[in-house]
């Protein structure tokens, strides 16, 4: 049961991501986006990680 639920709410916040990136592609704007791909609990330590550049 809980993992029908999760594979309900994670489709639909993917659909929501899609969509807005969409409208971001139409907006005509300069854009990037940033996502959060792991959060923890622990206090912020102002080092964000570039995956990208390596």
């Amino acid at each position: 049961m809980i993992c029908i639920l999760l594979q309900c709410i994670s489709q639909s916040a993917y659909a929501d991501l899609a969509r807005a990136e969409g409208m971001l592609k139409i907006s005509g704007l300069d854009w990037t986006v940033i996502r959060a791909t792991m959060l923890t609990n622990e206090p912020g330590n102002g080092v964000a990680k570039d995956w990208a550049a390596r």
